[in-house]
């Protein structure tokens, strides 16, 4: 029973589809047809665009794990101050004594203030601990 059921919607959406057709000028169904090629060229082109970007990311991404695992002193010493600021911001150098502006007071406080910004409090008491 539900399979006959399925079959008539099935039909009835074909004829109708035969007759939306019947109504739509050769010309006009060209056009459609030609639009839809040039649509599906336009997608296969967008989709090797993304699999080349997706590739790239993960290249940047693989170097990036590969060799900035660990930051060595070299590598920071041939960075700004804003750039070390940056990458200490995101977690990506640790502000451990290590760190190249681990006795430097203005480097603590813009961290401070970044992490005022960004509401991390927990953070904001370990380096104000390191101050006072």
């Amino acid at each position: 029973m539900r399979n006959q059921n399925l079959k008539k919607r099935i039909e009835n959406i074909q004829d109708k589809a035969r007759l939306l057709l019947g109504r739509i000028d050769s010309s006009e169904l060209e056009a459609i047809k030609k639009t839809i090629l040039e649509n599906r060229k336009q997608i296969s082109e967008n989709m090797k665009i993304i699999e080349e970007q997706k590739s790239i990311i993960e290249e940047l991404n693989e170097l990036k794990d590969n060799k900035f695992e660990e930051f060595t002193t070299e590598l920071l010493s041939d960075m700004n101050y804003e750039t070390i600021l940056e990458l200490t911001k995101n977690k990506e150098i640790a502000f451990d004594e290590n760190h190249p502006y681990i006795n430097n007071i203005k480097f603590i406080k813009d961290l401070i203030n970044f992490y005022i910004e960004t509401e991390e409090y927990e953070e904001c008491a370990k380096l104000q601990s390191l101050v006072y």
